[in-house]
């Protein structure tokens, strides 16, 4: 919702209703006073976090990649000013992160977004706490240089985050698959790495769900809606591909026992005209993959209007716990 100016409430308004959209996520760092707080719902990023250090040491990385962490840092630094919290190590870090949670929920955050796919493999290992306390203070000291023993304290630290956004009921978002950089490498920000946090029960408190369809990698997901706490949306993709594509899309998922409860509209809609065109190719796109299924005797008419409520309503509210 970046192309609205201050003072344009009940014109953002007015394009969600003619699109038949009720609410929307919005991910920003800071919460969207001038639009109706009721339809757009906050989804502060959770990245920064990962990413504490300087990074001005590290070698064998790009350019790029080292200003993406430079900035990074950058908001750590505002956000522990902002806090007036100081830390010398790793706990006294994972006490910021909490605060910092904390404070986003109680100010009506819904869910988290992580992003990093864009820069980073999506694949968390799991790294044992005192690795990470020891490279953390290496880290504030200077003296990381590679970006393998970098990626552990990224590591910990996000599944720390994981874990405390089950405790707070933040359900993360993660961009999966295709994106707008030319730098993302496909392979990275594949959903099925997601597979480190998926299998892992720790999290089971914690709602995941993979943002764009996971695209090109969307027909490897149907497995992995079997884990109870993953999910799916196909924002993007909806005004990306042609509607056939979408609508294979949809009827392979559907085609899967369970997938209709792991399956949610969205748009990533970044001016009105595809918040239009995101809603319309969803709508025509679900309605021949639910006649194909209807066709095939697989569910009758009214298993495909309760399946629809759900893609397109239902299933977004169960997931992040909002009043119906």
């Amino acid at each position: 919702v970046e192309f609205w100016k201050a003072g344009e409430r009940e014109g953002f308004n007015k394009i969600l209703d003619i699109c038949g959209i009720e609410k929307v996520f919005s991910n920003s760092k800071h919460p969207r006073k001038n639009l109706d707080e009721k339809r757009v719902l906050w989804v502060p990023f959770a990245d920064q976090f990962f990413y504490p250090l300087d990074p001005s040491g590290l070698k064998g990385i790009s350019n790029f990649l080292k200003d993406s962490l430079q900035d990074y840092q950058k908001e750590v630094v505002e956000l522990s000013k902002k806090f007036n919290i100081e830390f010398s190590d790793l706990p006294s870090y994972l006490n910021f992160i909490d605060i910092v949670l904390k404070d986003y929920k109680k100010n009506k955050a819904v869910a988290l977004k992580v992003a990093s796919g864009y820069i980073r493999t999506l694949w968390f290992d799991e790294v044992d706490e005192d690795e990470a306390s020891r490279i953390f203070i290496d880290g504030l000291k200077g003296k990381i240089s590679e970006w393998k023993t970098y990626k552990k304290l990224q590591d910990f630290i996000a599944r720390y985050i994981f874990l405390k956004a089950g405790e707070l009921s933040l359900p993360v978002h993660f961009h999966t698959g295709f994106g707008a950089s030319a730098t993302l490498k496909n392979l990275d920000s594949n959903p099925l790495n997601l597979e480190s946090i998926f299998s892992d029960m720790r999290f089971i408190k914690t709602n995941f769900v993979m943002l764009h369809a996971g695209y090109p990698f969307w027909d490897k997901l149907k497995p992995i809606l079997e884990k109870r706490n993953a999910f799916v949306e196909f924002s993007a993709v909806n005004w990306f591909v042609y509607e056939d594509e979408l609508e294979k899309i949809l009827y392979e998922w559907l085609s899967y026992p369970g997938a209709s409860e792991k399956v949610m509209f969205g748009s990533d809609a970044g001016a009105p005209v595809f918040f239009w065109i995101a809603s319309k190719n969803s709508r025509k796109a679900l309605y021949s993959a639910l006649s194909k299924l209807i066709e095939k005797g697989i569910i009758n008419e009214e298993k495909a209007i309760l399946i629809a409520e759900k893609i397109i309503r239902g299933n977004a509210i169960k997931v992040h716990g909002l009043k119906n």
